[in-house]
C-alpha cells in the first residue's frame, strides 16, 4: 500500500461506518487491546522503568495536550465534525510534526 497524505474522511456521521471497517481502525483497536492486556492484573501503583523512547513519546503527547489547552473545543459549534478549534489544533500539529519527529526518532 502506498503512502497517502492524511486527510479528512469523516465529514458527517454517515461516514463513520467506513471508518469502523477500515484497516487503520482495526489496527488502533488491536493496539489498545494488546496494551490493555499487557497491564491486566497489575496494580496502578506498580513501579516500572520508563524507557527513553516512552519518555520521548510522553513529552510529545504533553506538547499536543498544551495545544488542546490553547485551543479548547468550541462547545457552541453545531457539529463535532467541523469544530474550528480542532482545525487550529491540527494546523499547529502539522506545523510542528517535523520537529516532533526529529525529537522522537533516533538520529
Amino acid at each position: 500500500m502506498d503512502y497517502q497524505k492524511p486527510c479528512r474522511r469523516i465529514l458527517d456521521p454517515k461516514d463513520m461506518p467506513m471508518w469502523l471497517r477500515s484497516p487503520a481502525y482495526h489496527e488502533i483497536v488491536s493496539f489498545a487491546e494488546q496494551l490493555s492486556s499487557s497491564v491486566a492484573g497489575k496494580p496502578v501503583s506498580a513501579q516500572y522503568d520508563i524507557s527513553e523512547n516512552v519518555h520521548s513519546i510522553c513529552k510529545m503527547l504533553d506538547q499536543a495536550e498544551t495545544w488542546i489547552a490553547q485551543n479548547p473545543p468550541d462547545t457552541t459549534a453545531s457539529s463535532r465534525f467541523g469544530n474550528q478549534s480542532f482545525r487550529k489544533w491540527q494546523t499547529e500539529l502539522e506545523q510542528q510534526v517535523p520537529q516532533l519527529l526529529h525529537d522522537l526518532l533516533p538520529t
